[in-house]
């Protein structure tokens, strides 16, 4: 009898501590925290236009003392979106630098002052997107070239050596004086200098030219012209390659009888 009672116990102990462990496994579930797998989302940027109006734009400038680049041939489907462009000299570093919102066909871009003539290359980036650009400069170089008798432009090869440029101040005025030597086959030289090539002159902008030696007037150019600057060979008998110019800001130097200039 005594058995019976003591398998019987036993028996409902099991049931009520099943009852217990189905509670709590029954409490402990709806507390779990139910998670997903991490979505994934792929997107595909594409740049505003394939290319700049299927050309290749050009980023030019006028003198030599710039501060600004114009941009052609953009695209009308990038008008608006952020532009930046950089200017590299031979060794890749960026001289100038500029940024400005994209127009529908061309753009000036303030990109402070700098030297034009050391640009090698230029690069465009439209909102973030790198384009094919060239870097076409618009500024007259120093050089020369060899005419025939009658002053017209021959095949003639023509080199231009430029001598040391001296510069001072007199009052409130600027002058330069120097040398050159154009050596050609030709009967006669004439001269191109851009005297805002900081390069080579000082960078002020002459107002009269002075002829030193052996230099005339370009048929056609006009003193209006400068800092682009033409002369011929005044003295053809002279067979001489060499002729001195003197530049200057000075507008009393136009009554000066060497002043080409009047």
């Amino acid at each position: 009898m005594m058995r019976r009672r003591l398998v019987a116990a036993a028996a409902l102990v099991a049931v009520a501590f099943g009852a217990v462990l189905g509670l709590t496994g029954s409490a402990s579930a709806a507390k779990l925290a139910v998670s997903t797998a991490p979505q994934i989302t792929l997107s595909t940027l594409q740049q505003c236009a394939a290319s700049m109006n299927g050309t290749t734009p050009v980023i030019n400038t006028a003198s030599a003392g710039a501060s600004t680049v114009t941009v052609s041939s953009l695209p009308a489907a990038c008008a608006g979106l952020p532009m930046s462009i950089n200017l590299h000299n031979s060794s890749g570093a960026i001289i100038a630098h500029g940024t400005t919102a994209s127009a529908a066909t061309s753009q000036t871009v303030n990109v402070g002052t700098y030297n034009a003539t050391a640009v090698t290359y230029a690069i465009a980036t439209i909102d973030g997107w790198v384009f094919p650009t060239a870097w076409k400069s618009a500024i007259v170089t120093n050089g020369c070239v060899g005419l025939d008798a009658s002053g017209n432009p021959t095949s003639y090869a023509c080199t231009l050596t430029l001598g040391t440029v001296t510069t001072w101040k007199a009052g409130d005025y600027w002058y330069s004086q120097f040398q050159f030597s154009a050596q050609t086959t030709a009967p006669l030289w004439k001269v191109i200098f851009n005297f805002a090539d900081t390069t080579k002159f000082q960078g002020f902008t002459p107002t009269v030219v002075l002829d030193s030696q052996n230099v005339a007037l370009a048929p056609g150019y006009s003193c209006s012209q400068l800092p682009v600057f033409m002369g011929v060979e005044e003295n053809p008998g002279w067979g001489s390659p060499n002729g001195d110019l003197t530049i200057t800001n000075n507008p009393a130097e136009k009554t000066n009888p060497a002043s080409l200039c009047k």
